[in-house]
């Protein structure tokens, strides 16, 4: 039996379907007219944030995935989520720039409110 041809990766469609997914979904999130905690809007906020996961998946699954990188759609989940991946340093660097950034979006709201830090 003869096999197909073989489907190269495809960098590209992944950047727009990507840049597609996310933007359709926070573009509807943004139009509904809601609070961003609100229930349409939560839920497309969920979705639009999930694109970049779910189109890797999507792209797996067709077989335009760069196979040096994962066979499986549940080994490209095992390799994103695994903790180990990065160094000890690299985690502390994330770690602190999140707190540091954290104040800084924390007193910004502050001062939308009217209140000074």
């Amino acid at each position: 039996m003869k096999k197909g041809p073989k489907k190269e990766p495809q960098p590209w469609y992944f950047l727009w379907g990507t840049l597609a997914w996310t933007w359709i979904f926070l573009g509807l999130a943004g139009i509904t007219g809601q609070g961003w905690l609100e229930f349409p809007t939560v839920v497309l906020t969920g979705l639009g944030s999930f694109g970049p996961l779910i189109v890797a998946l999507i792209l797996i699954s067709l077989g335009f995935w760069d196979l040096r990188l994962d066979r499986s759609a549940a080994a490209y989940l095992r390799r994103s989520f695994n903790p180990f991946t990065i160094s000890l340093r690299l985690a502390g660097i994330i770690f602190f720039l999140s707190l540091f950034f954290r104040q800084d979006l924390r007193s910004w709201s502050l001062y939308r409110q009217g209140i000074k830090p």
